[in-house]
C-alpha cells in the first residue's frame, strides 16, 4: 500500500500526466459505456486538467484524489446518459419552483439550507446522491443503499487528511450537499477551485457560458427525483449568485435566497476553509494569495448582483435577502421570515421541530473554528472601503473579529 491507503498501481497512475483521452478511455473501460452525451465538456475538462497539472502543485495523494474525482464524474456522466436513454420518461421530470440558497459563503448558507429543507414537502439533495446519482435513489433504499457508505468513506477521507475540518464545515454522506456538485458533471463548477489552486481554470470559469452546467444540474435533479416524487427541491451553492441569469434561464420559477455577511469576516473564514481543503492535496498553500483572490472574486460577484437587480436582468421579486447578523439572533425566526417571503406555511409544530433540530446541533459541538485576517497582508479598512457599495446597499453589520 502507498500513501493514505492508496495501492501501488493507483499511486503509479497518479504520477502520470493528466490527459483527457486517457481518462475518458479509462471511464469507458470501467463502465462498459461510451456515450458521454456530447463533447461540450471537453473544453472545461481540458482547462481543468491543464491548471491542475501546471498550477495546483499537487503532491502524490493530491494527484490521486483529483484523478479519482475526475474519473468518478466521467463514470457518473456515462451512467446518467445511459440511464436517460433506458428510461426516456426521466427527461419529462418537472423541477418545480426550486428554492435556491446562495450568496456570501460562510454566511449561514448551509444551516439555512438545512432548516428550509426540514419543512414538510421539501427535499435537499444529499451528498451520497450527488456522489453517484444513478441508479436513482428510492424511499426504501435511503437507509441501505451501498453508495451511502462509499460516499461517506470518501468524504471522511477529506476530514481525516485535515483534522478539525468538521468544525469549519461538516462532511457526511447523509448531509445536504451543495448543488455545484451536480454541475460538476459538466466540468463547469467552482467545486474544483475550492479544493485546488487553479487560477487559470478559475479565470476561464468566471466568464464561461454556464448554460450546459445548468442543463446537467437539471439532469441530475430529474434522475434523483424520478423514483421519489412529490417534494420540492431546496438547493444551495453560494456560487449561484454569480450566475443568476443562467439559473433563472433554466429555472424561471426559482425562488432565490441570497445570504449576506460582513465581507471581511467572510474572507477570514473562507480563507481558513480553503487553506485547509487545498492542504489536503498540496504542500504549497498560500493563505494570503487565497485571501486576495477571493476579495477580488467577491467584489466582482457582488457588483454583478447589484447591477443585475438594478437593470432588471434578474427578477428582483424572486430574490430574498438574508443578513447573517439577523440570522444569528434567532435562526428559527429568520426561517419563519423566509417562509413568509416564499409564501409557505409555518406551523407551531414546525417551529417546535426546528427548535429541537437546533438543540440537537448546538454551535461549537464539532469544535470551534478560529480564523483571523492577521498574516494575510490585508488592510481591513482599505478593503472595507472597496466593499462599501455592497455593505451600504444591504446594510451589512460590521463584525467585531
Amino acid at each position: 500500500m502507498g500513501s493514505a491507503g492508496i495501492d501501488t498501481a493507483e499511486l503509479v497512475a497518479a504520477h502520470e500526466p493528466f490527459h483527457r483521452v486517457v481518462l475518458l478511455a479509462e471511464a469507458c473501460a470501467e463502465t462498459g459505456l461510451h456515450d458521454f452525451g456530447g463533447d461540450d465538456f471537453h473544453e472545461p475538462l481540458d482547462r481543468l486538467l491543464a491548471s491542475l497539472e501546471s498550477e495546483a502543485h499537487l503532491h502524490p495523494v493530491g494527484r490521486w484524489r483529483v484523478r479519482e474525482q475526475v474519473l468518478r464524474l466521467l463514470r457518473g456522466r456515462l451512467m446518467l446518459v445511459d440511464h436517460r436513454r433506458a428510461n426516456p420518461e426521466v427527461v419529462g421530470e418537472v423541477i418545480e419552483a426550486p428554492i435556491v440558497v446562495c450568496g456570501s459563503p460562510r454566511a449561514g448558507t448551509s444551516i439555512t439550507h438545512q432548516l428550509l429543507a426540514t419543512a414538510p414537502g421539501h427535499r435537499a439533495p444529499l451528498a451520497w446522491e450527488f456522489w453517484q446519482p444513478t441508479p436513482p435513489p428510492t424511499v426504501d433504499g435511503q437507509a441501505t443503499d451501498p453508495r451511502i457508505q462509499l460516499a461517506d468513506d470518501d468524504l471522511r477521507l477529506t476530514t481525516s487528511l485535515s483534522p478539525g475540518l468538521d468544525a469549519v464545515h461538516e462532511y457526511g454522506a447523509r448531509l445536504p450537499r451543495e448543488c455545484g456538485h451536480a454541475m460538476a458533471f459538466s466540468f463547469r463548477t467552482d467545486v474544483f477551485g475550492a479544493h485546488n489552486s487553479i487560477p487559470g481554470y478559475t479565470s476561464w470559469f468566471h466568464g464561461c457560458d454556464m448554460s450546459d452546467a445548468y442543463h446537467w444540474h437539471r439532469v441530475v435533479l430529474q434522475v434523483l427525483q424520478s423514483r421519489m416524487h412529490g417534494d420540492r427541491w431546496v438547493l444551495k451553492a453560494p456560487g449561484h449568485v454569480q450566475f443568476l441569469p443562467a439559473l433563472f434561464d433554466e429555472y424561471p420559477d426559482a425562488q432565490v435566497v441570497v445570504c449576506h455577511r460582513d465581507p471581511l469576516a467572510m474572507i477570514s473564514s473562507l480563507t481558513s476553509l480553503l487553506s485547509r481543503l487545498r492542504a489536503n492535496g498540496s504542500d504549497q498553500v498560500d493563505a494570503a494569495r487565497i485571501a486576495r483572490a477571493e476579495i477580488d472574486n467577491f467584489l466582482r460577484q457582488f457588483d454583478l448582483l447589484m447591477s443585475w437587480i438594478d437593470n432588471g436582468t434578474v427578477p428582483a421579486d424572486r430574490i430574498i435577502h438574508q443578513r447573517f447578523d439577523e440570522f444569528l439572533l434567532d435562526e428559527v425566526a429568520a426561517v419563519s421570515r423566509l417562509h413568509d417571503h416564499l409564501g409557505l406555511p409555518f406551523s407551531d409544530a414546525h417551529h417546535q421541530a426546528l427548535n429541537a433540530w437546533l438543540d440537537n446541533r448546538p454551535r461549537g459541538s464539532l469544535g470551534v473554528h478560529e480564523h483571523s485576517l492577521e498574516g494575510l497582508g490585508l488592510d481591513p479598512e482599505a478593503e472595507r472601503i472597496r466593499f462599501s457599495r455592497y455593505i451600504d446597499r444591504f446594510s451589512i453589520a460590521k463584525e467585531s473579529r
